[in-house]
């Protein structure tokens, strides 16, 4: 009777294992899945970052590929507020339809706010189709920005004439001439100030000062003609000075 039990003694114990072994297992299992839950850290969504990163370098490429515009724009009604004198600017361009001061400049090879600032030009610089602007030159060794004037021989010849018809003998005075053939030059007009700095006849060399809103320039004219008291005075150049 005693032998018959030791087997089913046996299978109880092995049972009684083998059921211990699972929930050792399973509680193994679950210690293992709670700590790993409770140490991960979020990670973002790499398609968001990406999209952001991208939105945020297409923004910076915007900012720094379109600054600012200072290329002036032009309308299109036609003026003349630069008249052509019998001695003028030695380059005069009519502004065209469409064109600007950025355009112009670079027709001429010269930087466009110095195109203004010989036109008396400032913010927003606009220019008006069919409108004279005056085109000056700049010596780059002598930093010195000029505007050139020209006088052809048929005017000066008539002109001469009539100074000695007495029909205009103003011509014969070197700061009527630099008031009247200023032709707006950096601005001038008629009403600024003009002193007379030299006058040498027998050289038929003048230089007249005129001045705006505290700034001086310095017209050199010369007589194309006749030299002395009697010949009429055109103006040669104009450039800034202090």
């Amino acid at each position: 009777m005693e032998n018959e039990n030791k087997p089913s003694s046996n299978n109880n114990k092995n049972t009684f294992t083998l059921i211990l072994l699972v929930l050792v297992g399973l509680l193994v299992a679950l210690t293992s899945y709670f700590y790993a839950k409770s140490t991960t850290v979020s990670k973002p969504d790499a398609s968001s970052g990406l999209k952001e990163s991208s939105q945020s370098s297409a923004t910076q490429e915007k900012t720094t590929t379109q600054p600012l515009s200072t290329t002036p724009t032009n309308e299109t009604k036609p003026i003349s507020d630069v008249k052509t004198h019998p001695s003028s600017p030695a380059i005069l361009y009519q502004v065209e339809q469409g064109k600007t001061l950025f355009q112009i400049g670079a027709q001429y090879n010269i930087d466009w706010l110095l195109v203004a600032s010989a036109n008396g030009l400032n913010e927003p610089y606009k220019i008006l189709a069919g409108q004279n602007l005056i085109i000056p030159t700049y010596d780059n060794t002598s930093k010195t920005l000029k505007i050139d004037f020209k006088i052809d021989d048929e005017t000066a010849k008539k002109m001469q004439q009539d100074a000695s018809d007495g029909k205009t003998t103003q011509r014969l005075d070197p700061v009527y001439t630099s008031q009247v053939d200023i032709a707006g030059s950096f601005g001038l007009s008629k009403s600024d100030s003009y002193v007379l700095k030299l006058k040498d006849e027998q050289k038929g060399e003048a230089q007249v000062i005129a001045s705006s809103e505290s700034k001086n320039y310095q017209l050199n004219l010369y007589q194309p003609q006749s030299l002395g008291p009697t010949g009429i005075w055109a103006i040669k150049e104009i450039f800034p000075v202090k």
